[in-house]
């Protein structure tokens, strides 16, 4: 059953930029698309991307960001997507990527973080 047990080290996440110094009600866009095409599982290869704060730092509710989740395939994989980031807060904030899909459930989140600063 290699589609659950596969873990491919190619899959990953690009950023356009991974850290970002965004100032109090202001926003910044960062670029996002998959290193690689995703895995066809189930005749499926659609890959979900939603973000939720890290909890190692204090300040979960200090920014937001639209849209709520990207979706990417084997067709627009490599087609950079934008993510709108606004500070409402004033903290610092990691947002780490929770990926769903296309062999990419497998590869860990924490290594790709976007810092607000």
């Amino acid at each position: 059953n290699w589609a659950y047990d596969c873990q491919d080290v190619t899959l990953g996440i690009r950023y356009n930029s991974q850290l970002s110094t965004i100032g109090l009600k202001k926003s910044a866009i960062v670029e996002i698309w998959l290193s690689t095409p995703p895995h066809r599982i189930h005749d499926n290869d659609t890959v979900i991307i939603e973000w939720q704060p890290s909890s190692v730092f204090n300040c979960m509710d200090c920014a937001t960001w639209t849209p709520e989740r990207l979706v990417f395939n084997s067709t627009n994989f490599d087609k950079r997507q934008e993510l709108v980031i606004t500070r409402v807060k004033v903290g610092e904030v990691v947002l780490l990527p929770i990926l769903h899909g296309g062999g990419y459930d497998k590869i860990l989140s924490a290594g790709y973080p976007i810092y607000i600063e």
